[in-house]
């Protein structure tokens, strides 16, 4: 069976020069398989995780964006939820899985995990050639195209408060854990969405729910609610790109 650290230091060596490429670059100061693209408006990172499973090795990757403009209406009560405290939080993730929902190229091992994941088992190091082929694939034709639309406030609107308390299979775009209430009301507000107030009360509800069960619920309550009073001064933006 091939080992996990043979597989990881295998993929590096074939996604390091494309990735560099295409403006990724491999920070010190995070794991090995972690590439990350910055821009003025925020930045893009690319994480291929690799796990040990019974009968191989696994290889999964997941691409997020993060919105400056977004997370700063947010970010000081990052602690009060449970985030890190850093500057790299994402708004949004995003995987071929998710564009193409019926997969038909890969429909024997093409699933969905943890929300953006694609998993290819017992690789050897020509099934990772191909694996990493169809990566730069999805990349360049369909996660980009998605990327550039989501720079569009009113677009990403439209996908995460299509129904008010849709949380899941936003289509494109799949939620981040512990912010998507956040990202909601702060999306809705920058784009004008004359649902905001309803839009507010009907996702408060849900956290009022969970605060009544647990003690994380109380600290989401809170912190909702805190964002919801910063956001009274916040006017919708006028160019709608963010940037």
């Amino acid at each position: 069976m091939i080992h996990v650290e043979d597989v990881e230091k295998y993929l590096i060596e074939i996604v390091t020069d494309y990735l560099i490429s295409q403006g990724f670059e491999h920070l010190a100061e995070d794991p090995a398989c972690v590439f990350t693209k910055f821009f003025p408006f925020g930045f893009d990172q690319i994480t291929f995780d690799i796990s040990e499973v019974i009968h191989g090795s696994s290889v999964k990757y997941v691409l997020v964006r993060g919105y400056k403009n977004i997370e700063k209406h947010w970010e000081k009560y990052y602690e009060i939820v449970g985030y890190p405290l850093t500057s790299d939080v994402p708004t949004i993730a995003t995987h071929a899985i998710l564009i193409d929902k019926k997969y038909e190229k890969y429909p024997d091992d093409a699933m969905m995990y943890g929300g953006a994941d694609l998993i290819r088992n017992n690789h050897e190091q020509q099934d990772l050639k191909q694996y990493f082929e169809e990566f730069k694939w999805q990349y360049e034709n369909l996660l980009i195209p998605v990327l550039e639309k989501s720079r569009d406030v009113r677009w990403l609107d439209q996908k995460i408060n299509a129904e008010p308390l849709k949380f899941k299979d936003f289509g494109e775009i799949a939620p981040m854990t512990h912010s998507t209430e956040f990202h909601k009301l702060i999306i809705a507000k920058l784009a004008g969405n004359p649902r905001y107030e309803q839009i507010y009360q009907l996702v408060r509800g849900t956290l009022v729910e969970w605060a009544n069960e647990e003690e994380q619920g109380k600290n989401m309550l809170s912190a909702f609610d805190k964002v919801y009073e910063d956001l009274k001064e916040v006017k919708p933006l006028e160019n709608p790109i963010l940037s």
